[in-house]
């Protein structure tokens, strides 16, 4: 009988802390995102307009560009509490005009975190689709030198399409102004199936790359030498397209819920807690959930 006494007391302070972490999940996140000082932060809970609110307190304001108020206000992710916006993968992207001047001096050493879902529309066997890009902010002469960061679905280390519906993959890419790259492939199976993930990629200069899925430290293979870290100043960030010489471009379609740069390298303990707020383990909150009845059976 002590036992079972026992067992119920503790699926009661189970069941509570069930009931108390879903209201406070959005703010678990967004505390954990600000703790590292993003450089900008987009929450995407906004429901009308054009503009997306920088949560990080910078002023570093998003503009929707081709994203119609019945886009906005979509389900998030359970755990961040707010709403999220949909792009259609045709024309629809979120820039980053504020944030453009100067972020360039900080790409040598920066992370990047992404919480989104593929949509319905989209196929591993389409052409490449860019969840994220930074180029310099203008029409340049120095041609392909331009793209500094890009995180592309469906391609190959070899920076080519991946139509392959057994193998698909993701691709992190960085180049410096001299045209000096490094190009990080990675198996985009989990990341593509529909649910949301979190997404944190880490740069420290050369081939000094980090990518995590949910939390998982991702295993690739780097190719490219890697820059020397000096990129062009006025950088401007494109969500859900790429910025090429200051046009947008490959076009990703997702639902996007939570956006955050950092001018640093995300340590393992952060992106440990980001991952854990953002996307809870659903095995957990199933025993949680079972607790949480015999709980209330053992009540009665």
């Amino acid at each position: 009988m002590q036992r079972i006494f026992t067992f119920g007391i503790a699926a009661t302070a189970a069941a509570l802390s069930c009931s108390v972490s879903a209201r406070a999940a959005s703010t678990a996140y967004a505390s954990a995102v600000m703790a590292d000082s993003p450089y900008l932060y987009y929450r995407l809970g906004e429901t009308t307009g054009t503009a997306a609110a920088d949560a990080s307190g910078n002023g570093r304001n998003g503009t929707y560009v081709n994203v119609p108020s019945a886009n906005l206000g979509k389900a998030g992710s359970k755990a961040s509490g707010d709403t999220a916006a949909t792009f259609n993968g045709s024309n629809a992207y979120l820039a980053s005009p504020a944030a453009a001047s100067g972020f360039g001096a900080a790409i040598g050493t920066s992370s990047y975190e992404l919480v989104f879902k593929v949509n319905s529309g989209f196929s591993v066997t389409a052409a490449t689709t860019s969840i994220f890009g930074v180029a310099a902010n203008k029409t340049q002469t120095n041609g392909t030198n331009l793209t500094a960061v890009s995180f592309s679905l469906n391609q190959t280390a070899t920076g080519v399409t991946n139509t392959s519906t057994t193998a698909p993959t993701a691709v992190a890419f960085f180049r410096d102004q001299a045209g000096n790259s490094v190009r990080a492939a990675f198996s985009e199976l989990t990341l593509t199936d529909g649910n949301y993930h979190d997404l944190i990629i880490t740069y420290g200069g050369a081939r000094n790359i980090g990518i995590y899925v949910d939390g998982v430290n991702l295993a690739f293979t780097p190719s490219g030498a890697g820059g020397s870290g000096t990129y062009y100043s006025d950088m401007n960030p494109y969500f859900a397209g790429s910025n090429g010489r200051g046009t947008a471009s490959g076009f990703a379609p997702i639902t996007l819920d939570e956006a955050s740069i950092y001018t640093g390298i995300l340590t393992q303990d952060s992106i440990a807690t980001h991952a854990a707020a953002a996307v809870p383990e659903p095995a957990v909150l199933g025993v949680i959930g079972i607790g949480c009845v015999l709980s209330l059976r053992r009540r009665r």
